[in-house]
Protein backbone atom coordinates (compact mmCIF):
# COMPACT_ATOMS: atom_id res chain seq x y z
CA UNK A 1 0.00 0.00 0.00
CA UNK A 2 2.78 2.70 0.76
CA UNK A 3 3.98 2.42 -2.82
CA UNK A 4 0.23 2.36 -4.99
CA UNK A 5 1.23 5.90 -6.02
CA UNK A 6 4.63 5.19 -7.35
CA UNK A 7 3.17 1.70 -8.95
CA UNK A 8 0.21 3.73 -10.76
CA UNK A 9 2.47 5.69 -12.14
CA UNK A 10 4.49 3.07 -13.83
CA UNK A 11 1.31 1.81 -14.90
CA UNK A 12 0.71 5.02 -16.36
CA UNK A 13 3.64 5.44 -18.08
CA UNK A 14 3.53 1.90 -19.75
CA UNK A 15 -0.41 3.25 -21.13
CA UNK A 16 1.16 6.01 -22.38
CA UNK A 17 3.93 4.50 -24.64
CA UNK A 18 1.65 1.63 -25.85
CA UNK A 19 -0.80 5.02 -26.76
CA UNK A 20 1.43 6.56 -28.48
CA UNK A 21 3.40 3.67 -30.60
CA UNK A 22 -0.04 1.84 -31.54
CA UNK A 23 -0.18 3.55 -34.31
CA UNK A 24 1.87 1.82 -36.05
CA UNK A 25 0.33 -1.74 -35.34
CA UNK A 26 -1.92 -1.25 -38.17
CA UNK A 27 0.34 -0.70 -41.02
CA UNK A 28 2.05 -2.81 -43.70
CA UNK A 29 5.13 -3.80 -44.40
CA UNK A 30 6.89 -2.70 -47.60
CA UNK A 31 7.67 -5.54 -48.62
CA UNK A 32 5.62 -7.04 -51.77
CA UNK A 33 3.31 -9.90 -51.04
CA UNK A 34 3.81 -12.77 -53.45
CA UNK A 35 0.39 -13.95 -55.44
CA UNK A 36 -1.14 -17.55 -54.48
CA UNK A 37 0.40 -20.23 -55.64
CA UNK A 38 -3.20 -22.01 -55.42
CA UNK A 39 -6.87 -21.32 -55.56
CA UNK A 40 -9.64 -22.19 -53.13
CA UNK A 41 -10.86 -21.07 -50.05
CA UNK A 42 -7.77 -22.51 -48.16
CA UNK A 43 -5.20 -20.69 -50.19
CA UNK A 44 -6.80 -17.37 -49.60
CA UNK A 45 -7.09 -18.39 -45.82
CA UNK A 46 -2.93 -18.97 -46.04
CA UNK A 47 -2.27 -15.82 -47.54
CA UNK A 48 -4.29 -14.07 -45.12
CA UNK A 49 -2.42 -15.93 -42.24
CA UNK A 50 1.10 -14.55 -43.59
CA UNK A 51 -0.28 -10.72 -44.36
CA UNK A 52 -1.41 -10.80 -41.23
CA UNK A 53 1.75 -12.11 -39.63
CA UNK A 54 3.84 -9.55 -41.34
CA UNK A 55 1.33 -6.83 -39.96
CA UNK A 56 2.27 -8.13 -36.57
CA UNK A 57 5.82 -7.89 -37.28
CA UNK A 58 6.08 -4.17 -39.27
CA UNK A 59 4.18 -2.96 -36.14
CA UNK A 60 6.61 -4.13 -33.77
CA UNK A 61 9.22 -3.18 -34.92
CA UNK A 62 7.79 0.48 -35.57
CA UNK A 63 7.14 0.37 -31.65
CA UNK A 64 10.41 -0.38 -31.10
CA UNK A 65 11.69 2.67 -32.90
CA UNK A 66 9.15 4.81 -31.37
CA UNK A 67 9.60 3.96 -27.78
CA UNK A 68 13.16 4.58 -28.64
CA UNK A 69 12.86 7.87 -30.58
CA UNK A 70 10.47 9.16 -27.75
CA UNK A 71 13.29 8.26 -25.04
CA UNK A 72 15.97 9.92 -26.76
CA UNK A 73 13.89 13.05 -27.39
CA UNK A 74 13.53 13.52 -24.07
CA UNK A 75 15.88 15.31 -21.87
CA UNK A 76 17.61 13.63 -19.20
CA UNK A 77 15.38 13.72 -15.85
CA UNK A 78 17.21 15.30 -12.53
CA UNK A 79 18.17 13.21 -9.86
CA UNK A 80 15.78 11.68 -7.59
CA UNK A 81 17.89 13.42 -4.75
CA UNK A 82 17.40 16.57 -5.98
CA UNK A 83 12.84 16.10 -6.19
CA UNK A 84 13.27 14.32 -2.70
CA UNK A 85 15.01 17.76 -1.21
CA UNK A 86 11.78 19.53 -2.38
CA UNK A 87 9.65 17.27 -0.21
CA UNK A 88 8.65 19.73 2.19
CA UNK A 89 7.96 19.88 5.79
CA UNK A 90 4.43 20.99 6.23
CA UNK A 91 2.67 22.71 9.41
CA UNK A 92 0.78 20.25 11.70
CA UNK A 93 1.46 17.33 8.96
CA UNK A 94 4.35 13.99 10.08
CA UNK A 95 5.89 13.30 6.58
CA UNK A 96 7.21 9.98 6.57
CA UNK A 97 8.38 7.06 4.12
CA UNK A 98 10.52 9.56 1.87
CA UNK A 99 11.78 7.39 -1.13
CA UNK A 100 12.77 8.18 -4.96
CA UNK A 101 13.48 6.55 -7.85
CA UNK A 102 14.99 7.17 -11.23
CA UNK A 103 14.12 4.78 -14.51
CA UNK A 104 15.54 5.27 -17.93
CA UNK A 105 13.16 2.83 -20.02
CA UNK A 106 11.11 2.63 -21.60
CA UNK A 107 10.36 6.53 -20.77
CA UNK A 108 12.69 8.22 -18.63
CA UNK A 109 11.75 9.80 -15.67
CA UNK A 110 12.49 9.99 -11.89
CA UNK A 111 10.43 11.16 -9.08
CA UNK A 112 9.98 11.25 -5.10
CA UNK A 113 7.40 10.90 -2.55
CA UNK A 114 6.05 10.72 0.94
CA UNK A 115 3.46 10.39 3.12
CA UNK A 116 1.76 13.13 5.48
CA UNK A 117 -0.25 12.08 8.52
CA UNK A 118 -2.43 14.02 10.49
CA UNK A 119 -4.48 12.10 12.85
CA UNK A 120 -6.93 9.58 10.63
CA UNK A 121 -5.98 11.46 7.85
CA UNK A 122 -3.59 11.30 4.84
CA UNK A 123 -1.83 12.67 1.91
CA UNK A 124 0.94 11.16 -0.54
CA UNK A 125 2.62 13.31 -2.32
CA UNK A 126 4.85 12.86 -5.26
CA UNK A 127 7.17 15.42 -7.51
CA UNK A 128 7.86 13.41 -10.73
CA UNK A 129 10.25 14.76 -13.55
CA UNK A 130 8.73 13.95 -16.79
CA UNK A 131 11.56 14.72 -18.65
CA UNK A 132 9.82 16.93 -21.62
CA UNK A 133 7.81 13.45 -22.38
CA UNK A 134 4.58 13.88 -24.04
CA UNK A 135 4.23 10.08 -22.65
CA UNK A 136 4.15 11.23 -19.15
CA UNK A 137 2.50 14.34 -19.56
CA UNK A 138 -0.06 13.65 -22.00
CA UNK A 139 -2.50 11.47 -19.61
CA UNK A 140 -1.93 13.84 -16.71
CA UNK A 141 -3.26 17.52 -18.93
CA UNK A 142 -6.42 15.57 -20.04
CA UNK A 143 -8.78 17.32 -17.83
CA UNK A 144 -6.91 20.49 -17.39
CA UNK A 145 -8.34 22.13 -20.49
CA UNK A 146 -9.61 25.65 -19.06
CA UNK A 147 -13.34 25.98 -17.73
CA UNK A 148 -13.61 22.01 -17.37
CA UNK A 149 -15.94 20.94 -14.69
CA UNK A 150 -18.17 18.16 -13.37
CA UNK A 151 -20.30 17.99 -10.06
CA UNK A 152 -22.61 15.51 -9.04
CA UNK A 153 -23.89 14.26 -5.36
CA UNK A 154 -20.36 12.49 -4.98
CA UNK A 155 -18.29 15.29 -5.05
CA UNK A 156 -17.04 17.03 -8.38
CA UNK A 157 -13.92 17.16 -10.67
CA UNK A 158 -12.41 20.46 -11.84
CA UNK A 159 -9.92 22.39 -13.93
CA UNK A 160 -8.31 25.52 -11.70
CA UNK A 161 -4.71 27.09 -11.37
CA UNK A 162 -2.85 26.72 -7.93
CA UNK A 163 0.21 28.96 -7.74
CA UNK A 164 -0.08 30.43 -11.02
CA UNK A 165 0.17 26.39 -13.14
CA UNK A 166 -2.18 24.62 -14.23
CA UNK A 167 -4.15 21.91 -12.00
CA UNK A 168 -6.77 19.18 -11.93
CA UNK A 169 -8.50 18.62 -8.49
CA UNK A 170 -11.21 15.20 -7.76
CA UNK A 171 -13.29 15.15 -4.66
CA UNK A 172 -15.07 12.03 -3.39
CA UNK A 173 -17.49 12.40 -0.99
CA UNK A 174 -18.74 9.12 0.10
CA UNK A 175 -14.83 7.83 -0.11
CA UNK A 176 -13.40 11.21 1.62
CA UNK A 177 -10.40 10.76 -1.00
CA UNK A 178 -9.20 13.95 -3.12
CA UNK A 179 -6.38 14.27 -5.92
CA UNK A 180 -4.99 17.44 -6.80
CA UNK A 181 -2.54 17.22 -9.96
CA UNK A 182 -0.60 20.40 -11.20
CA UNK A 183 1.86 20.82 -13.98
CA UNK A 184 5.53 22.95 -13.21
CA UNK A 185 7.27 24.10 -16.06
CA UNK A 186 5.79 21.90 -18.67
CA UNK A 187 7.71 19.12 -17.03
CA UNK A 188 7.37 18.37 -13.76
CA UNK A 189 3.61 16.76 -12.36
CA UNK A 190 2.98 17.04 -8.56
CA UNK A 191 0.18 14.88 -7.79
CA UNK A 192 -1.44 14.91 -4.15
CA UNK A 193 -3.84 12.18 -3.10
CA UNK A 194 -5.68 12.67 0.19
CA UNK A 195 -7.53 9.63 2.14
CA UNK A 196 -10.11 10.29 5.37
CA UNK A 197 -10.25 13.57 4.28
CA UNK A 198 -13.06 16.29 5.01
CA UNK A 199 -12.70 18.29 1.55
CA UNK A 200 -9.55 18.87 -0.65
CA UNK A 201 -8.07 21.93 1.29
CA UNK A 202 -5.63 19.24 2.93
CA UNK A 203 -4.80 18.24 -0.19
CA UNK A 204 -4.28 21.69 -1.92
CA UNK A 205 -2.41 22.69 1.49
CA UNK A 206 0.37 20.06 1.03
CA UNK A 207 0.64 20.32 -2.55
CA UNK A 208 1.17 24.39 -2.27
CA UNK A 209 4.06 23.34 -0.08
CA UNK A 210 5.83 22.33 -2.79
CA UNK A 211 8.65 25.25 -4.06
CA UNK A 212 7.00 25.37 -7.43
CA UNK A 213 9.64 28.23 -8.31
CA UNK A 214 12.60 25.90 -7.27
CA UNK A 215 11.19 22.92 -9.21
CA UNK A 216 10.58 24.95 -12.07
CA UNK A 217 14.33 25.83 -12.55
CA UNK A 218 15.43 22.45 -12.09
CA UNK A 219 17.22 21.21 -15.71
Amino acid sequence: MRRMTTTAFRITVLCGVLAMASAGCGGTSDTATPPPTGSGPQSQAAQQVSEGAKQVAEGARQMARGVQQMAQAAAKPVEFETLKALLPEVDGWKRTDMTGEMISIPVPYSNATARYTRGDSEVDLEITDTALSQVLLGPATIFMSSGFSEKSDDGYKKALTVNGAPGYEDWNQPAQTADLTVIIANRFVVKGRGRHVANADPVRTVVQAVGFQKLAKLK
